[in-house]
């Protein structure tokens, strides 16, 4: 059973899409996110071993598949996933303004970056030559 969260609590897959699908408008339901709760093993059916059934059942089964049986049951059972309406086209679009913030950030951290790497090879620089200043300077022993 895939578990939905809805509305601050958890509903079952199938009754919730319904539920979804009355209650949201198609604008609400492009921002809904459905969340599995835990994996459900595959449906099998128990036959006992070495049956003469076994080959039967399997076949039956292929053929309800490739008929459209299966796919039948599941859509009369199960509702489907609620859609978003004319494929996201009531989504506004972003302007440059939207991402001015993100943009200022990004600006901002260049130039902190920047102005670190100079500082570090100044400091490098600095240091190299009191190193060279170092060895250069003659010690007199007394």
């Amino acid at each position: 059973m895939t578990v939905v969260v809805f509305r601050y609590g958890k509903v079952e897959q199938g009754s919730g899409y319904d539920v979804i699908s009355r209650t949201f408008t198609e604008r609400e339901k492009c921002g809904l996110k459905e969340i599995q709760a835990f994996k459900l093993p595959m449906v099998a059916v128990p036959i006992r071993r070495h049956s003469g059934y076994r080959d039967l059942v399997a076949s039956r089964l292929r053929w309800q598949r490739e008929a459209g049986l299966m796919s039948r049951a599941r859509r009369l059972w199960m509702a489907e996933a609620p859609r978003c309406g004319a494929g996201g086209a009531d989504a506004a679009g972003v302007g440059l303004r939207d991402v001015m913030g993100a943009l200022h950030a990004l600006l901002a951290g260049a130039a902190a970056a920047c102005a670190l790497l100079l500082a570090e090879r100044l400091a490098h620089a600095s240091r190299l030559s009191r190193l060279r200043r170092e060895r250069t300077t003659p010690t007199f022993n007394s």
